[in-house]
């Protein structure tokens, strides 16, 4: 009698078509995730990569999430026509968001209620800040100024002698001074650094300059303020690293000459492309280079370079290699909340549209972010109070910001309703008419009609007429469209066919729904959507009122045949989120594995 042990050893050898044998069961999927590669076939990433992680984060807990909302800060105040810079000044008495637009700079006193003010202050160009001793400086490509939080001040003569100073385009605050790079003027070198006194920013003395390499006509496009006493210096065609550590004390002191400063290369073939991509990212310096996104690093005793080649060739090679090179430098990014965010001009676009996030928790790519907020040009963070915040100006000058800890909500419709009475709007936030009454008008704080539906930021406190029972909500953000394709899964078993049974999808805490779609070896024109507007959320329903509350948020397991699929070798799920906050803690795919025919003929 032949035992199941030598069957599965005949199958195993032979691989044939048996009658008795043929249709055997087969698993496949992921409990968890950590990231998204779109550059490799889908075949041939783990289990826990998605092929497509569109407006998604992988959570803590390995969930893939939809990521978080941004909310428009309302600029219609200000009425830009480009963007030119952003900055959060802070000091004890002041917490200012400053946006420089449409060579003009101003500000906003609160991230509630913006009340963007003209400052009064004209700019030349892009324009980048620093702060030292409670007064933000700031170059624009042609002056040096400074705001106190009150009045401007031009620099534009060195402390020492009656000459004009350079046109600086970059400027940091490091040792507790300020130092001015980025020099576009034909009377200076391109590759000088000139710094300050020691908390005198004003004060610039004509011989306090370093000359960053050997005038190989090789400009510095940024400079970051690094460990200790380190400046990264990021030139167009080489990286340096300035130690200033011996140049301690006020300038004018004899021996403390910034002349005197240790410079050290580190490459003479890799240099910065894009400026605003330049960020400090735990003990490393990230920023784009010509050959992709490049990451300096330090060890404990030295300072030396290395590519992130494992970061960005062997996942999202094939985004940055779709990066339109002639208008790179107008590339940006941030670091934030663990990730660190670069928006990139893709395709034939001269601008930021396209933005991918890099999860330093799970050291895995996010995926690709989409959205009016996810185009930047500029990326700055603020703390008003204790919260932090993500703040973004896009190409037309638009401010977004986004909380620390995320802040999910539902979509618009399914906000907490909050009943308020005439007098209780806040201007400058968001609202939603959730359940418009007749006889309300809310046209003149800021709506442009009175329906359901109808989202407006308040301009006003008092509506018209707020006394027949509309319903609002407010804290409202964007909807966001999650749209993730696993792994393709070939259960082991490239070659042959599969037939398949069934597919389980767990959903932990989810609003909305979802449609659930299989992509078949990789044809999209065989795409089966399995599941339309599918529940993420589960509710119970008895069938009688019982005297207790139960959570409307609980775990949810979909369970969806798939038999109606034609065969296939390999397997991908694709599911796409309808402006809902969508996690997805678990993918198991059950076929059949089909055994070779042998061929009679």
């Amino acid at each position: 009698m032949m035992t199941s042990s030598m069957i599965e050893t005949i199958y195993s050898m032979s691989n044939l078509h048996i009658d008795s044998l043929d249709d055997m069961p087969m698993d496949a999927g992921t409990s968890g995730f950590l990231g998204t590669n779109s550059r490799m076939r889908p075949a041939l990433i783990p289990d826990e990569m998605l092929s497509q992680g569109l407006d998604t984060i992988i959570g803590e807990t390995g969930m893939s999430q939809t990521r978080y909302p941004v909310k428009v800060i309302d600029q219609t105040l200000i009425d830009p026509s480009s963007a030119q810079g952003i900055f959060y000044y802070d000091t004890r008495e002041k917490e200012r968001i400053i946006v420089a637009a449409d060579n003009g700079l101003y500000s906003a006193d609160s991230r509630i209620i913006p009340n963007w003010v003209d400052l009064g202050k004209t700019v030349a160009g892009e324009t980048t800040f620093t702060q030292l001793d409670n007064n933000m400086y700031f170059v624009d490509g042609d002056k040096y100024s400074k705001w106190d939080g009150t009045a401007f001040t031009d620099i534009t003569s060195f402390g020492n002698v009656a000459k004009s100073l350079p046109k600086f385009n970059d400027i940091i605050t490091h040792d507790n001074r300020v130092l001015l790079s980025g020099i576009d003027d034909n009377n200076y070198d391109d590759d000088a650094i000139y710094a300050t006194d020691i908390l005198d920013g004003d004060f610039i003395d004509s011989t306090y300059s370093i000359r960053v390499g050997g005038g190989e006509g090789d400009p510095i496009v940024k400079i970051l303020s690094w460990h200790e006493s380190y400046v990264a210096v990021l030139k167009q065609r080489s990286i340096y690293v300035v130690n200033t550590s011996t140049a301690i004390g006020n300038l004018g002191d004899g021996p403390q000459d910034p002349q005197n400063w240790f410079q050290q290369k580190v490459s003479h073939t890799l240099g910065c492309v894009a400026k605003n991509t330049a960020v400090v990212v735990g003990n490393d310096v990230w920023f784009l280079s010509r050959e992709g996104l490049t990451s300096l690093q330090r060890t404990r005793e030295s300072v030396q370079r290395q590519l992130s080649a494992i970061i960005l060739n062997t996942e999202v090679n094939d985004v940055f290699e779709d990066i339109n090179w002639d208008y790179a430098d107008t590339a940006c990014a941030g670091f934030f909340n663990n990730r660190y965010y670069i928006s990139l001009p893709i395709g034939v676009s001269r601008v930021p549209n396209v933005t991918l996030a890099y999860n330093m928790l799970t050291q895995k790519w996010d995926g690709k972010w989409t959205g009016t907020a996810w185009k930047p040009s500029y990326i700055h963070r603020s703390s008003f109070g204790s919260n932090r915040h993500l703040i973004m100006q896009d190409i037309e000058g638009n401010v977004y910001w986004q909380k620390e800890e995320g802040g999910i909500y539902e979509s618009r419709d399914q906000l907490p309703s909050v009943v308020q009475t005439s007098g209780a709007l806040e201007v400058g936030e968001s609202y939603i008419i959730r359940d418009y009454q007749a006889g309300d008008d809310f046209t003149n704080v800021g709506a442009d009609s009175n329906a359901t539906g109808q989202y407006f930021v308040a301009t006003g406190t008092t509506p018209t007429n707020y006394t027949n029972g509309s319903t609002l909500a407010k804290e409202v953000f964007e909807d966001i469209d999650i749209n993730t394709i696993s792994k393709a899964w070939d259960f082991g078993h490239p070659i042959n066919f599969k037939a398949g049974f069934n597919c389980e999808i767990d959903f932990f805490r989810s609003h909305g729904t979802v449609d659930i779609v299989l992509i078949p070896d990789d044809d999209e024109t065989r795409a089966l959507t399995i599941g339309s507007n599918v529940d993420t959320s589960f509710n119970p329903k008895l069938p009688q009122q019982l005297p207790y509350t139960f959570s409307g948020r609980l775990d949810r397991r979909v369970i969806e045949e798939i038999r109606e699929i034609e065969q296939f070798k390999e397997l991908k799920v694709q599911i796409i989120g309808n402006g809902s906050e969508i996690k997805t803690r678990r993918i198991q795919i059950t076929s059949f594995l089909n055994t070779f025919e042998v061929d009679n003929s």
